[in-house]
């Protein structure tokens, strides 16, 4: 399939063989596949009417369980959380299918099926019941006869958990990009706007694939919670503001790996590894893919980041992507201070100038600022900040466009495009809130699309997505996705790229101090309030952290925080000692020093 690669498949393909030939069928995957139906776009309809009927996007978790219940001997499914509500409904349909096909186990000598369900351990405050998750997805509709096995895990390491989303069947079936399963965020009157699609073909075996990779990891340490201070996440300068004598405050807990299985014997089962050799299948024609992925802290490999920055240099006409920010998760909106520990994605900012030095359109369609305080589904940037951090990365790249002011704005204005996301109506629904965008999709020269999980801006988190490197079926996805979203999203109005040019490439960055204050007037708090009491300062980085894509808003004191939540199932241990006892901060068990990567370190901005 290799050889039907266009040269934005080939690039990628390089990277891949270059760097990361070990994940081969483990992260990345050179395969096939046919598109079912059109890209799968929430709300469906958006484009002629921001005003959405009842029922608007319930064929969407509709037919991830009709998905499901295609399954015949192995599906695996990976989301950031477990479904809710309808997303809960559908699934568990889809589960009665399976089971209804399976058999009873005294009735049958088949194998069971197998259904392994991955989640993200997202939440800071407290660890994910598995066990309650598997009661919800089986309750009167397993029982130990039914010749099933379903497993549910969820882990975290750091700050990565999973968030791929996926459903993977029998090796045949996929179905993938940025949704998540849950209720609220796409089935209501002002939902997120998302992109999922439907494979059938080879491309299966590499949701299968990266799966095993999850499972390696979650059961080498199955039952692991280890806990560690916020103020290591701290620049040096500020911790002069925290008392000595302070009780460290744990960011809990800093990993943890959970899983439970159905049905339950004496002793917990792990599921099967997926190896089921490919089968060769006639299902007409089909197109070139390139699955890939990463896993974040397990595993000190990034496949799909190296790539997209590969694609991104092999364009030569235009980039264009539909994402939801760009830059790292602000402390609050009206600071421009990133959430201590994250950075501007300098890799992806360099391609981005460098395409535009070599005469490349990079337009950019991301989440409108109001959707900030919608469940964190803006990062708060301006488009002016954002042009302005990708017009910076042009100075070491092309020195003679960046020291002529006339052919910078010439390059710039001919060739850089940036809008917030808006329809026919604007960029509100009905109900006054501004439209979020959550998708994380680019296309390259109209020949190669990414459809998957990853964001563009940084966070190091497990994903998974494929690249459809097929010049047809990417302009038919154009004009039904990124066409519409263009034609209203770019006005022209949102980025003054003659402002930026004139005004804010020459301002320096902040320092670590510039930071700190920014964030205490974030909380209107000045800096004698933190020197009396270090504890408002970890309670303004617990928030900041726990802020992040997908994540809700910390709303404990500082108190509540300083004893851990009790586990989630009996065979993980409890971790209740008062922060006296935690201030050396020893892990319960020593993890496999070779699966988790030192920490990142607080970068000032």
């Amino acid at each position: 399939m290799s050889n039907l690669l266009s040269y934005v498949g080939l690039a990628a393909l390089n990277e891949l063989n270059t760097t990361f030939p070990q994940y081969e069928s483990r992260l990345w995957d050179v395969t096939s596949g046919k598109i079912i139906g059109d890209v799968q776009y929430t709300p469906k309809d958006f484009w002629s009417s921001s005003a959405l009927p009842e029922h608007h996007s319930d064929w969407f978790p509709e037919r991830m369980g009709e998905i499901v219940g295609l399954t015949t001997s192995f599906c695996d499914l990976m989301s950031l959380g477990p479904p809710d509500d309808k997303f809960l409904e559908e699934i568990r349909k889809g589960l009665k299918t399976i089971a209804d096909g399976a058999g009873t186990r005294d009735e049958t000598t088949s194998s069971p099926v197998v259904v392994r369900m991955m989640f993200g351990d997202f939440d800071p405050r407290t660890p994910m019941n598995v066990t309650k998750a598997m009661n919800q997805l089986t309750d009167g509709i397993l029982s130990n006869k039914t010749n099933v096995d379903l497993w549910v895990g969820a882990w975290r390491s750091g700050i990565s958990w999973n968030h791929a989303k996926l459903i993977a069947v029998d090796g045949q079936f996929l179905h993938t990009g940025g949704h998540n399963m849950w209720t609220s965020a796409y089935l209501m009157e002002a939902p997120l706007h998302d992109l999922s699609l439907e494979l059938q073909g080879e491309v299966a075996y590499g949701g299968h694939y990266y799966a095993n990779e999850q499972w390696k990891y979650l059961q080498e340490n199955d039952g692991a919670v280890y806990v560690d201070s916020i103020i290591e996440f701290l620049p040096d300068t500020w911790k002069v503001y925290i008392p000595s004598n302070l009780p460290t405050l744990p960011l809990p807990p800093l990993a943890n790996a959970f899983v439970v299985d159905f049905p339950h014997g004496v002793e917990k089962t792990y599921p099967p590894t997926y190896d089921n050799a490919k089968a060769k299948v006639d299902i007409g024609e089909v197109v070139p893919i390139i699955s890939m992925g990463k896993l974040g802290t397990p595993l000190d490999a990034e496949p799909s980041e190296e790539v997209f920055v590969a694609m991104f240099d092999s364009a030569i006409s235009s980039i264009k992507l539909s994402i939801q920010d760009v830059g790292p998760r602000k402390v609050c909106r009206d600071e421009s201070v990133p959430v201590p520990g994250f950075a501007w994605p300098q890799n992806y900012l360099s391609a981005f100038g460098r395409a535009l030095g070599r005469g490349v359109d990079v337009e950019i369609v991301y989440s409108n600022l109001g959707a900030f305080d919608l469940g964190g589904y803006s990062n708060g940037w301006t488009c002016n900040e954002v042009a302005a951090q990708i017009i910076k990365t042009i100075p070491l790249q092309y020195p003679e466009i960046y020291n002529n002011k006339t052919v910078l704005m010439d390059t710039v204005t001919n060739h850089l495009r940036i809008g917030y996301l808006r329809g026919q109506d604007g960029n509100q629904y009905p109900n006054g809130n501004e439209i979020a965008l959550h998708t994380k999709h680019f296309i390259i020269d109209d020949i190669a699309a990414y459809i998957g999980s990853e964001n563009i801006y940084s966070f190091d988190m497990a994903e998974w997505g494929v690249v459809i490197d097929d010049e047809f079926e990417t302009k038919k996805m154009m004009k039904q996705i990124w066409d519409p979203m263009y034609k209203y999203s770019y006005t022209g109005d949102d980025c003054d790229l003659g402002y930026v040019v004139e005004n804010m490439l020459d301002i320096p960055e902040p320092t670590a101090e510039d930071n700190f204050e920014s964030i205490l007037k974030c909380y209107g708090i000045f800096p004698d309030d933190v020197a009396e009491d270090g504890t408002v300062l970890l309670e303004l980085i617990s928030n900041a952290f726990s802020k992040r894509d997908d994540v809700s808003s910390l709303t404990s004191p500082p108190s509540a925080m300083l004893m851990m939540p009790p586990s989630v199932s009996d065979d993980v241990p409890s971790l209740t000692s008062p922060p006296s006892a935690m201030q050396t901060m020893s892990p319960l068990s020593s993890p496999p020093p070779s699966r988790l990567r030192p920490r990142p370190q607080v970068k000032a901005t």
